[in-house]
């Protein structure tokens, strides 16, 4: 004990080199107390830079409050820790931007420890001299005189102390742009989004801090907007539902005259049939979650293993790959709603490259029909294959985690890394790698075009091919370059997102049509898929179809009385 008082003498001696003047204000700046571990739970979260120790960093700043420790944890004054915060971390207001320790605190917190510094032959160190404060009721961080009773040490694993909450603690002769009350930096994690049930819930994290998840109804952590809850499916839904009208039609008009497709067209079916399954699976995660509840949450039994957060036990999303102790039920339902939307959804943007492979061994080699269609077996291996091994990928590293607001299980949506290396960049890839191969095939195309000027018929006929080619890519890639940005925005955004949560922050939080555009642009690649066979070979065809259905019908009709004149 008496060697730790001893490191404290000489870290003061050391503070005395540097002076203290509340009065002078370099050119400073306010900024988040990010670094200084010691003062979580002091109130506030902004602080400036050099501090009254003319310190210039906050690793400094916390490396020497940490030297304080041990006087904190004596228990000497109730109001030690907001005292040495407010010296080495001032609190920060733009328009004071640091601003100085009350005196009257300074004078509460050293008759309280002065008395206990000099038990080890310390006296009170100069630069922490009260006279260097001004008074209360002027512009200083500090209650009233009987305030002060009040103050409890913050919660704070640096302190061997029962955790205690503290009134919060604001600056006088201040109006603050953001009330100290409403400020919670001490990263501890909200009451109502504490996981109950330690188990194999504790590895989950929400904004770096252990054992937080959001609650299943916490779109409002995120949301501003009210209603999210149910607006956010049903939006999901109505785009859904068309998306699978759509691709459903594309699928059909293939089965009923599948000679008429050859490649390089047909990866076109493959892909819309792709985003007829991600329409089939989000609209049972929006009926879901409109209904009895949302498939991308565990279960909200308290004597189940499911895990559950807040005061009321209320289910909690998932962070993680649902494990064989959650509720087999919620479990099952998630991977399989993840399969469904996860590998059509690569598999899709793999057919895009396998579609613009075959026009660009078509269109710029001068491949036949046959000679590109001769290798149909190694397009679908490959556009088959290359999502199975994300998906093994995905469920072997347990990254399966819910959407609250599709009601559904993905992956990206609580881990931002899984999001960029499992989502972003194999999207990137693959809608890069085709637009190049469509760009050479198309210039190619063109080419084409120009040699056959000298025959009208054939050049109009390829000139509609060539409008078909480019109304499809722009159908296809505009949405997707989209989609490619939102995630951008939620990659970059994410992490400042969950801090201002779990911080009490008024900080930007995420644009809930930003996110609802992010879903469409999903749906509008599908839906765009059609733009291809709106000709009239297309109704032709389905008129052929209704025609022979009518005929066999009438035929049938006809064949029965006779059978049973024949009978008579």
């Amino acid at each position: 004990m008496r060697f730790v008082f001893l490191s404290l003498l000489c870290s003061f001696a050391v503070a005395q080199i540097l002076p203290v003047d509340p009065n002078t204000t370099p050119d400073v700046s306010c900024e988040l107390m990010t670094n200084l571990s010691f003062c979580y739970g002091v109130g506030y979260n902004k602080s400036s830079f050099p501090n009254f120790r003319m310190q210039t960093t906050q690793v400094d700043a916390n490396t020497e409050l940490k030297q304080f420790v041990i006087l904190v944890n004596s228990g000497c004054s109730n109001a030690i820790v907001h005292y040495l915060c407010s010296v080495y971390a001032p609190y920060c207001e733009p328009k004071y931007l640091k601003i100085p320790p009350c005196a009257n605190l300074c004078v509460y917190v050293r008759d309280s420890c002065a008395p206990k510094l000099q038990q080890f032959g310390v006296a009170w160190p100069p630069q922490l001299a009260c006279e260097n404060w001004p008074a209360y009721g002027s512009v200083c961080f500090g209650p009233s005189t009987s305030g002060l009773a009040n103050i409890t040490i913050p919660r704070n694993p640096l302190f061997n102390l029962p955790n205690t909450t503290s009134e919060p603690v604001t600056a006088t002769g201040v109006r603050p742009t953001s009330s100290p009350s409403a400020v919670n930096s001490s990263n501890v994690c909200p009451s109502d989004m504490t996981i109950q049930k330690k188990n194999q819930y504790s590895e989950y994290t929400f904004g770096g801090v252990s054992g937080c998840a959001v609650p299943c109804s916490g779109n409002s952590y995120y949301f501003s907007a009210a209603g999210t809850d149910s607006s956010a499916p049903a939006f999901v839904l109505v785009f859904a539902i068309t998306c699978l009208l759509f691709t459903f039609f594309t699928v059909a008009t293939y089965l009923i005259d599948r000679r008429r497709f050859h490649y390089p067209e047909r990866p076109i079916i493959f892909l819309s049939g792709c985003y007829l399954f991600i329409s089939i699976a989000y609209i049972v995660g929006a009926v879901s979650k409109l209904t009895h509840g949302s498939f991308a949450c565990d279960s909200a039994d308290a004597f189940k293993s499911g895990a559950t957060v807040g005061p009321n036990n209320e289910a909690a999303v998932f962070q993680r790959q649902p494990s064989t102790s959650a509720d087999v039920y919620k479990q099952a339902s998630c991977i399989i709603l993840f399969l469904l939307v996860y590998y059509p959804h690569m598999a899709a943007a793999v057919w895009w490259v396998m579609l613009t492979l075959t026009w660009f061994l078509a269109a710029f080699l001068k491949w036949g029909e046959e000679a590109v269609e001769r290798f149909w077996v190694l397009y679908h291996i490959v556009a088959w294959s290359v999502p199975a091994i994300q998906v093994v990928i995905v469920l072997a590293l347990r990254l399966v985690d819910g959407d609250q607001l599709a009601g559904l299980c993905y992956v990206g949506n609580q881990n931002v890394v899984a999001l960029a290396t499992l989502v972003f960049l194999p999207l990137l890839v693959y809608l890069v790698v085709g637009v190049v191969f469509w760009i050479i095939g198309f210039v190619a195309l063109i080419n084409i075009r120009e040699h056959l000027s000298r025959d009208p018929p054939k050049a109009r006929k390829l000139c509609r091919l060539v409008m078909r080619i480019g109304v499809y890519a722009a159908c296809y890639t505009l949405p997707n370059a989209v989609l490619l940005l939102l995630l951008v925005y939620e990659i970059v955004q994410r992490r400042k997102w969950e801090s201002a949560v779990i911080q009490k922050q008024d900080a930007p939080l995420p644009n809930f049509p930003a996110f609802l555009l992010k879903y469409l642009m999903i749906f509008t690649v599908g839906i765009g898929s059609t733009s291809w066979i709106m000709t009239q070979k297309t109704f032709a065809a389905w008129h052929k179809f209704f025609a022979s259905c009518v005929c066999r019908r009438k035929v049938e009709n006809d064949y029965e009385p006779s059978k049973s004149q024949t009978a008579v």
